[in-house]
């Protein structure tokens, strides 16, 4: 998906507006990427200038773009961001060829047998065709070594209803290995007040991570429960914080890291967007560099009880 962001008077598009690449599955496989991992971005662009610019940016970041589909009628996904003082977005995703993504693209993504297939709440939203497409994965037979992980992320612009929303994103929820939700989004799909509450929901996933803003982030896991302390960070845009933050989690898992510190990447990560404008950071971060952001921050957040801002 392609990201205007308008540079005129107020926030107006205009002559300075730019253009970029958004949407929560790339913004999580850039991040990957970043932290050096081969990552492959599975999805359909049109055969128009945005979608040249979001597989020119994919590919700068060092994202393989060997399982995107290009479609010659339908137009590249389009986003256009806010900067007045409400700030907000504007979607233009039904009836783009992202919206019409299919079960075919999703067997070809299990085919290769990657570790994680990495799935968001936004896809199903977008058409019936795409719905069916997110639930089949999370629901096809996968290579013994493959995990599926789902972010919930609720669009309340992109459903109908939220009764529609609920229920759709907690079946896909319960079939992932691993989930990602905001205690917001909790909150407004299901009545949930506490990471306690989203656990008794959602008891299947094997791992789930439920974000609490400047409060911090509870994993529930095999071995039992881990909060970890939301970090310090001076926001300057806070679009793409909670993929970064998956990114940082999942590299922790991918790397055999323990439970607090794969929370304390995906913290580290979602800091760095907090810090940059656009939905990631142009520059890569070395594993090394992360994992030693992490256990600094860590020790400040657990010694600190000056108010933390958001992490997501």
């Amino acid at each position: 998906m392609a990201l205007l962001r308008p540079g005129g008077p107020r926030g107006r598009l205009g002559r300075a507006a730019s253009v970029d690449v958004a949407g929560a599955e790339s913004n999580v496989a850039v991040g990957l990427a970043q932290l050096g991992h081969e990552v492959a971005w599975a999805g359909r662009l049109g055969d128009d200038d945005f979608g040249s610019i979001v597989a020119e940016r994919l590919r700068r970041q060092r994202v393989s773009l060997r399982l995107a589909e290009i479609d010659p009628e339908l137009p590249t996904g389009l986003i256009v961001k806010r900067r007045s003082p409400r700030r907000g977005v504007q979607y233009y995703r039904r009836g783009s060829a992202g919206s019409l993504i299919t079960t075919t693209l999703v067997d070809a993504v299990v085919a290769q047998k990657p570790r994680v297939v990495h799935l968001s709440g936004v896809t199903p939203a977008l058409s019936p065709e795409a719905r069916a497409a997110v639930v089949h994965a999370v629901e096809s037979e996968l290579a013994p070594h493959t995990i599926t992980s789902f972010d919930v992320n609720y669009r309340p612009l992109l459903w109908s209803t939220r009764d529609e929303a609920a229920t759709t994103l907690r079946r896909l929820a319960g079939r992932a290995t691993v989930v990602f939700v905001g205690l917001d989004e909790a909150d407004a799909l299901w009545g949930a007040h506490t990471a306690d509450d989203v656990r008794r929901l959602l008891p299947a996933p094997r791992h789930l991570i439920v974000k609490d803003a400047a409060v911090g982030a509870t994993e529930f896991h095999p071995e039992g429960r881990t909060h970890t302390p939301a970090f310090r960070v001076r926001i300057r845009d806070v679009v793409g914080a909670g993929d970064a933050f998956a990114a940082g989690w999942l590299h922790g898992w991918l790397t055999g890291a323990a439970p607090a510190d794969r929370v304390n990447l995906g913290h580290v990560m979602a800091g760095r967007a907090l810090r940059s404008h656009g939905d990631f950071p142009s520059r890569a971060i070395s594993p090394t560099s992360a994992r030693r952001r992490a256990l600094r921050a860590a020790r400040r957040a657990h010694t600190s009880d000056a108010p933390r801002e958001d992490s997501r």
